[in-house]
């Protein structure tokens, strides 16, 4: 696994290995995602685990600092993370480095500047500053939520086949969705109120 991908560095934490172009504090967050992510969905669905698959103890994951890089290796625009049964291994990428992010930032910081009274009103260039600074924290903030959620997702995606849940030849998309969604948020069956609606 980490041959195909030289100059990247390898991380193992059971049931996990981990091929990133990260450090190691910076993948750490993600190692504890996925580590809770596999107790609590055996913990739930350990009835349907097929005993076959439990001699699983090699779960790919291969993670992307930059969003061009994981584009180049998944082949999946429009996508934030995928789990690939035919490589049968996890793909993601740090929604912080997406083309989203940056363009919403320097959108959110043009604006500013054009509002910001140059030389004058004061209380007018902190009202900017608070709106530009409350803005970017938004932004980053839904960049690290989505990329949680797409880690549980699609790990839940993978945890479904490597398990034997489902089967990789399932056309059911409704269940393969279904089971994927359940698992999203920050714990399996969180109500989503954004889907509710």
């Amino acid at each position: 696994f980490q041959m195909e991908f030289k100059g990247m560095n390898l991380y193992k934490r059971p049931p996990y290995t981990i091929v990133t172009d990260e450090s190691f504090f910076k993948v750490e967050q993600i190692i504890r995602l996925l580590q809770g992510l596999y107790v609590e969905f055996t913990g739930t669905f350990g009835t349907l685990i097929s005993p076959a698959s439990k001699r699983k103890a090699d779960i790919q994951v291969l993670s992307f600092s930059k969003e061009q890089d994981y584009l180049r290796v998944s082949r999946m625009p429009g996508s934030a993370g995928c789990y690939s049964p035919q490589a049968d291994r996890l793909l993601l990428y740090n929604q912080l480095n997406s083309d989203w992010v940056a363009d919403s930032l320097a959108s959110v910081r043009a604006t500013a500047a054009r509002h910001t009274a140059a030389g004058g009103d004061t209380d007018r260039n902190k009202q900017v500053a608070s709106w530009s600074a409350g803005t970017e924290q938004s932004i980053t903030f839904k960049a690290r939520l989505e990329t949680m959620e797409t880690i549980r997702h699609e790990g839940a995606h993978q945890l479904c086949c490597e398990l034997g849940i489902i089967s990789t030849e399932c056309r059911s998309l409704w269940l393969i969705e279904g089971m994927a969604t359940y698992c999203e948020l920050d714990h399996i069956g969180a109500r989503s109120t954004e889907k509710i609606k």
